[in-house]
């Protein structure tokens, strides 16, 4: 008797892991952390470590404005195909009138899932909060040294406030390297993306 060959997809041939797994819709979850890097070339990295420490831990701003514009990102070693929606977490903190937040999700220049400015107004996101947003991607296979990257702004109206931050440290420090002060949010910035799963 012959036994056929049978040739394999290249995602079938790797074993991955998932933060958490969508068995109805065939999605597997990988959770990827926001940090920054303080060498003489400061680079805003993606990681799935959550062992690592970001420097500085967040952005701050004392007037009304843009208190963070930054673009993070990582490249695949892999293919990986992605499809489903993203889920985005913004810790932040402040005492003014409002926050907006605008996110761009990206495969390498090419925008693959967008969320318009939103704000949250004072009294519903005064104080210390997390901006959670469900972000819809175009189903994309990701080829080996493609680059998955997520654009995030968040502006600040001061009001009579005098302080806003927006934290990124994949560690989750609760406390200031710099101040020894307290974060009083987990500052935990998270990108979780939706990889199929060939069942």
């Amino acid at each position: 008797m012959v036994v056929p060959t049978i040739f394999r997809d290249s995602s079938e041939r790797v074993l991955a892991s998932y933060d958490w797994v969508d068995i109805s819709n065939g999605l597997g979850y990988v959770m990827y952390y926001c940090m920054d890097t303080n060498e003489a070339a400061p680079q805003n990295i993606l990681t799935t470590s959550t062992s690592i420490s970001s420097f500085p831990l967040f952005h701050y701003k004392t007037s009304t404005g843009m208190v963070c514009q930054e673009e993070f990102s990582t490249s695949f070693n892999l293919p990986q195909y992605v499809k489903g929606n993203a889920i985005v977490n913004i810790p932040y903190s402040h005492d003014g009138t409002s926050m907006s937040f605008a996110i761009l999700i990206k495969h390498n220049s090419t925008t693959i899932g967008s969320l318009a400015a939103d704000t949250v107004n004072y009294g519903v996101g005064k104080g210390t909060a997390v901006f959670a947003a469900s972000i819809a991607l175009t189903p994309t296979l990701f080829k080996k040294g493609d680059e998955l990257k997520i654009s995030i702004e968040c502006n600040w109206a001061k009001g009579a406030g005098t302080q806003a931050y927006v934290l990124h440290d994949p560690k989750g420090a609760s406390v200031d390297y710099m101040t020894g002060g307290t974060i009083p949010v987990n500052s935990n910035m998270i990108l979780a993306i939706p990889f199929r799963i060939d069942l």
